[in-house]
C-alpha cells in the first residue's frame, strides 16, 4: 500500500501552479487543494511515513498521531476558509504565499524531526512576512520588520534548541 502523501505537500506544490492560473479556473484551483489535503489527511493512519536518508541522517517528512492529525484538521479547515475569503484577490502572489503558509504550517505539524521542522518552520516565516508586506502601505510594512527581527530571535533560539539537542544525544 502508498503511503498518502504528507498534506503539506499538496500546498508547496499547489504553489506553483497559481500563477499559470487565471479566473473562474484559478478560483476552482484554490479551493480543491485544501480539499484534496483533507481527504488525504484523513487517510492518514497513525505512524511514520515520508522517511528519507540525507547526509546519514533520517528526515522524516510525516509523523502522524491522532494530535497531528487534529491540528491538522484545523489547519486545512482554517486553510479554506481563508482563501475563500480571499479568491477576490487578483495578485497571484498572495495566494502563493498564502499556500506556501498553510504548506509549511503543515509541514511543521507532520515534522517527525527537527532538521525537516527547521526549514518548515523558517517557509512559514518567509512567507508570513510576504503575506503582510503585501498591503503595501507603511504600517505594514514596519510591522513585518518587526516581524522579521521576532522571528530573526526566535529562528535563533530553535535553532540552538536543536544544535545544543544534536550535542547531548547525538540525533535530530
Amino acid at each position: 500500500m502508498i503511503d498518502p502523501i504528507p498534506p503539506a505537500f499538496f500546498f508547496l506544490i499547489g504553489a506553483v501552479l497559481i500563477p499559470f492560473l487565471k479566473g473562474r479556473i484559478r478560483e476552482i484551483y484554490l479551493l480543491l487543494i485544501p480539499v484534496l489535503a483533507l481527504i488525504d489527511l484523513l487517510l492518514l493512519s497513525p505512524g511514520t511515513s515520508w522517511v528519507y536518508s540525507y547526509l546519514g541522517y533520517s528526515v522524516v517528512l510525516a509523523q502522524v498521531d491522532r494530535l497531528s492529525i487534529i491540528v491538522g484538521l484545523i489547519f486545512v479547515l482554517i486553510g479554506f476558509l481563508a482563501l475563500l475569503y480571499a479568491l477576490p484577490l487578483r495578485e497571484n502572489g498572495q495566494h502563493v504565499a498564502a499556500f506556501l503558509y498553510i504548506g509549511s504550517s503543515l509541514g511543521v505539524v507532520f515534522a517527525g524531526d527537527f532538521f525537516s521542522l527547521f526549514i518548515f518552520w523558517e517557509i512559514m516565516a518567509v512567507t508570513s512576512v510576504f503575506l503582510i508586506w503585501y498591503r503595501r502601505d507603511q504600517p505594514s510594512l514596519d510591522a513585518g520588520f518587526r516581524y522579521i527581527l521576532m522571528h530573526a530571535f526566535g529562528g535563533s533560539c530553535l535553532l540552538a534548541g536543536i544544535v545544543i539537542h544534536y550535542s547531548t544525544s547525538g540525533t535530530l
